[in-house]
């Protein structure tokens, strides 16, 4: 025999499809988050999701008793288990596979060097073990092959052991030692491991980055076990409690603490503080304090211009509608007052407008305002990604009614948010502007938000008309005035108007829409998904 007609001859290869296994193992992770959603707990995502997957397995789910709860339970463990027992097999099936490619490089680079060296000495020259250079090569590659042999063996062995293992654990069913090998291999996230009755490591590091969206933070939380999230919420309390897309609940806790601190700390005897900060801290504590139905969605005492929060009546996670009011010129962290109170009167018109639903209404002061700050860029962003994170961790099967309504500067910002080119756009259901000089756009169809779903409220009382001629509010960037009808006409049709208008009847000046009963009643109208009378 020469060198040149010797062949490796590993036995065939293992009758498997691979992708089909993956698709399996993927195809039973749909259906059971599916099943699950994001609810931190089976019985919840069971509600959550009920009326949809009824459809799926035609089932009245919604009439289910505590044995057919169990009996969803128990799908979604086997569905988890059976992803993770095929992911496996595919993965040792790659593995096996990639043993065979590796070996038949080695031998083929082997027999190259072998053909090489008969090339150079010739074929029949006699080497010092008294054989010819031929066979010497036929010897050497005999024994490199029973060597690559051995090791496919080896590996063959290893699938053939991961074949039994996945039979096993498909015919009989999760088990402690099926569990395990699922885990170790970091196919289940510490919630899915909390789920199935297992104990996680409670340690995880922080992982959210910069460019992270909203939704990827609020999937990354979702991955985390109840003793996982309290470790996180311990070990990075200032990472999360302003993150968008982290629950409101926890960001809540944390800026709770996070105020209570900071009161302490500035009013601790020998630490110089500005007392200006120090009341405004208390200003927060007191209009959130003792009050359950109050979230305290975002606090950073310390940003320029008299630091900046947002505080929520009811809980938007859990609101059927949601509303964000923006404050405009002259507010900070410490004269939300006022905005409070008409974001508290624009819960009680949502809750008149619809009993039966929950709501939650939100004062945001989120940006730097003038006349210090003439922050539109950078507001307008942290604005729309507000909107992001509202979306991001809402719970439930349907979607809330988002609502951002722009009182005065604050329309300007919350338009400058439904702007694509400043702050990228609004993922809101309806925008209202209130009072408002501009929205950084010359056209109402500029704005990301629909036209139909664009309301401007402004009195002809309100100075806000004449401001941008009589104070010299000439800013770039404002563009058409609000109540100039070019920034509302059809421009397939100038004869009619894009948008919706209301002028109120009565006398409302600049800060009296919020106590204006048509104002209010339209309003109620628009922030619970209605169309106003």
């Amino acid at each position: 025999m020469s060198p040149e007609s010797m062949v490796l001859g590993l036995p065939e290869d293992v009758d498997a499809d691979e992708g089909a296994i993956r698709d399996g193992a993927a195809d039973l992770l749909i259906t059971r988050n599916t099943m699950l959603g994001q609810s931190a707990d089976l019985e919840t995502g069971f509600w959550a999701t009920a009326n949809e997957f009824s459809d799926t397995i035609a089932w009245d789910i919604k009439d289910a008793t505590e044995q057919e709860i169990q009996t969803w339970e128990d799908a979604a463990e086997i569905l988890t288990h059976g992803s993770g027992t095929f992911t496996l097999y595919a993965d040792a099936i790659e593995k096996y596979r990639g043993v065979r490619v590796d070996l038949h490089v080695r031998w083929s680079e082997c027999k190259r060097e072998a053909l090489a060296r008969i090339e150079e000495f010739g074929a029949d020259t006699m080497t010092f073990s008294g054989v010819s250079q031929e066979q010497a090569e036929v010897e050497y590659l005999n024994g490199v092959r029973e060597g690559l042999l051995g090791e496919h063996t080896q590996a063959r062995s290893d699938l053939d052991d991961a074949t039994d293992e996945a039979k096993d654990a498909l015919t009989n069913g999760p088990s402690a030692a099926s569990w395990e090998r699922i885990e170790n291999a970091g196919l289940m996230t510490g919630r899915e491991i909390h789920l199935f009755g297992g104990v996680p490591d409670p340690v995880v590091d922080f992982e959210p980055q910069d460019d992270w969206t909203p939704g990827e933070v609020a999937d990354w939380w979702s991955t985390l076990a109840p003793n996982q999230r309290e470790h996180a919420m311990e070990e990075y309390p200032d990472d999360l409690r302003n993150l968008d897309g982290v629950p409101v609940v926890v960001r809540d806790e944390l800026n709770r603490a996070e105020l209570e601190e900071a009161i302490d700390h500035f009013s601790s005897p020998g630490v110089g503080s500005n007392p200006f900060t120090l009341e405004q801290l208390r200003e927060i504590q007191e209009a959130t304090k003792g009050d359950d139905n109050k979230f305290l969605m975002y606090f950073d005492p310390f940003a320029p211009g008299g630091g900046q929060a947002a505080i929520s009546t009811g809980n938007p996670d859990l609101a059927d509608h949601v509303s964000t009011m923006v404050p405009g010129m002259f507010n900070d962290m410490g004269t939300l007052t006022s905005p409070i109170e008409r974001s508290e009167a624009l819960h009680a018109q949502m809750v008149e407008n619809d009993p039966n639903g929950e709501h939650a209404s939100i004062t945001w002061m989120g940006y730097n305002a003038p006349p210090t700050h003439w922050d539109s860029k950078d507001g307008a962003t942290a604005l729309a990604s507000f909107q992001e994170g509202l979306r991001a961790t809402h719970q439930g099967d349907e979607p809330s009614h988002n609502t951002v309504l722009g009182h005065s500067y604050g329309a300007y910002i919350a338009g400058a948010a439904a702007n694509p080119h400043i702050g990228g756009g609004l993922d809101v259901d309806s925008l209202v502007l209130v009072g408002g000089a501009g929205a950084s756009v010359d056209h109402i169809s500029d704005l990301t938000v629909d036209e139909e779903n664009v309301h401007v409220i402004q009195g002809d009382d309100d100075w806000i008309e004449d401001a941008r001629d009589d104070f010299g509010l000439l800013i770039d960037g404002f563009g058409t005035p609000l109540h100039h009808d070019e920034f509302f006409e059809d421009p397939n049709n100038p004869s009619e108007e894009l948008g919706n208008r209301l002028d109120p009847e009565a006398d409302t000046s600049h800060s009296g829409y919020f106590t204006d009963e048509e104002t209010l009643s339209y309003l109620g109208d628009v922030l619970t998904g209605g169309t106003p009378q």
